[in-house]
């Protein structure tokens, strides 16, 4: 296993696209923070003149998000181009047969190419928390729970990002076309959730599946173990569909009727999730939760 991962680490920084994507998330992380910081700046000289204001300025909600609202963007359009090329580059070339005739199998290659991936979700984070360093010695406030909060929800998204990527790289031959797919699913997200502000009823509820939304609570500092769930299990049935359709040796017809026991197993195992109703409030001044004084009334 570790000869893979380093196999796969060597692949992966001797690779265009990694560069491509850091030098193009950082200025962009940079710039979010510049903007962030000025338009809170604006905010609180405001809440100087009328200091009811004040209390609704919140360094976590008025920098931080908006900071890595930039690196959410690198994780939705071009991060998906980095994954795909992991499995597409092995397909196109030939090489994942010749693996596969070596004493290993799909479930010793694709952990590894997973653990490439996620060093590649690090480098992408990695001007945020450059960005966290700045903004404390700057004089900023930061909050460890909401912070490591937002952390985990990134790498869920970037989790579940990955997967599909993997899914679309192994059910398509090539890598444009995995790219169009990963980028539909990804992208129609954003228009699910534009469409969901409409009012419409089955729209709504529609919405509550896309990516966008998976993200959200941990932006507001909550920990929902209902959704922490659905998102680990999504990307687990993604990263069996990826095993069923990556070998080469296998006919479409077995591909389909394994996803078929695989959506099916799914579906399954995700009627207890209804039941997850617990959630953990991060944040620092409690916002998601009753105040002491109704909680008391309640008890």
């Amino acid at each position: 296993m570790r000869s893979y991962i380093q196999l796969e680490l060597r692949s992966l920084l001797a690779s265009r696209g990694v560069w491509v994507l850091l030098l193009a998330t950082g200025p962009l992380v940079g710039f979010s923070l510049i903007q962030a910081i000025s338009l809170y700046n604006e905010a609180s000289r405001t809440a100087l003149v009328t200091p009811q204001m004040a209390a609704g300025l919140n360094p976590f909600d008025g920098v931080i998000i908006p900071t890595y609202g930039s690196i959410y963007l690198t994780l939705t359009l071009l991060f998906p181009f980095v994954a795909i090329r992991t499995i597409a580059e092995d397909k196109q070339s030939g090489a994942l047969r010749l693996l596969l005739q070596l004493p290993s199998q799909l479930t010793t290659l694709l952990p590894s190419k997973v653990a490439g991936v996620i060093f590649a979700w690090l480098l992408v984070e990695l001007p945020g928390l450059v960005a966290l360093l700045l903004w404390g010695y700057f004089g900023g406030h930061l909050y460890a729970p909401e912070i490591l909060c937002l952390l985990l929800g990134q790498f869920l998204y970037g989790m579940i990002v990955m997967a599909i990527c993997f899914v679309s790289a192994a059910a398509t031959d090539t890598a444009s076309t995995a790219a169009l797919l990963a980028l539909g699913c990804t992208l129609g997200s954003w228009v699910l959730d534009f469409a969901a502000t409409g009012g419409t009823s089955w729209l709504t509820k529609l919405s509550g599946f896309s990516l966008t939304a998976s993200l959200r609570p941990f932006e507001q500092g909550l920990l929902v173990w209902k959704v922490f769930a659905g998102v680990v299990l999504a990307a687990l049935v993604l990263f069996a569909l990826t095993l069923l359709w990556l070998h080469p040796g296998r006919s479409v017809l077995l591909k389909v009727c394994g996803s078929a026991a695989v959506l099916i197993a799914c579906s399954a195992l995700s009627l207890p999730l209804h039941r997850l109703e617990r959630s953990i409030d991060l944040s620092e001044d409690q916002r998601n939760s009753f105040s002491p004084a109704v909680r008391a009334a309640l008890q």
